[in-house]
């Protein structure tokens, strides 16, 4: 077994599965409101509900409550489990259990009763990015969600739901072929954007593409264009 393993990436499809969360806390309702949107049927298992929580659940039709002390009986048939407590007595025997049953458990902020950890992420329309730590140091992962957040600004939203979209209709229109896509900006002011053009046509040229299928640009927050072209070769 390697020493230093690597955590494998992956986002998994929850919707229309059975997802417990233990405990009624704020950091309960973190897990809460990333899961509310997954399609997920999620059970809420807690003594003590705090008032932000039970505020968040109520018109959430996803999240069936059980205000009561959890028991290991309560993990049967779960798809993924998030203990939520600050008990690591308790989180240790709920992933012994856990694994015995071959579910996945993430007990929060206590990396070594986790199979799994939660990613930081950023969402920009159909654009989902996740940065992990490895459950070492979860604050940085905070801090590089809010730099992506500058560098991919939500302007650049529209351009990804066009590319979206192009790219099914090509993939209609298109289904053999080699297709090119390209994109450059004329941000000439930063030494490390390399090959910028300064314009569309100059962009077109260098790739002498037999058919030009799209071919646009988009100026970015006032400060530089970006230009796009897809087409064949």
């Amino acid at each position: 077994m390697s020493q230093n393993p690597k955590l494998f990436p992956v986002f998994l499809n929850l919707e229309g599965k059975d997802v417990l969360v233990v405990g009624g806390g704020n950091v309960a309702l973190e897990k809460l409101t990333a899961l509310s949107v997954t399609g997920a049927n999620i059970t809420l298992i807690a003594k003590e509900i705090f008032h932000p929580t039970r505020e968040f659940i109520k018109n959430i039709n996803t999240i069936t409550v059980i205000e009561k002390e959890i028991e290991l009986k309560d993990l049967e048939n779960r798809f993924l489990i998030y203990a939520a407590t600050n008990n690591g007595f308790l989180n240790a025997e709920l992933r012994k259990y856990a694994n015995q049953k071959r579910i996945w458990i993430n007990s929060v902020d206590d990396p070594l009763n986790c199979d799994f950890y939660s990613a930081s992420v950023i969402d920009k329309g159909s654009v989902r990015i996740a940065i992990s730590t490895n459950g070492g140091f979860p604050g940085i992962s905070k801090v590089l969600r809010k730099v992506l957040d500058i560098v991919l600004p939500d302007a650049d939203v529209d351009l990804f739901q066009k590319i979206f979209r192009l790219r099914k209709e090509l993939q209609e229109k298109i289904p053999n072929g080699k297709i090119i896509i390209a994109q450059s900006n004329n941000f000439t002011a930063c030494d490390q954007h390399i090959n910028c053009v300064h314009s569309i046509e100059q962009f077109e040229k260098q790739f002498q593409l037999s058919e030009i299928i799209f071919s646009g640009e988009k100026t970015l927050q006032n400060l530089y264009t970006r230009y796009m072209i897809i087409g064949k070769k």
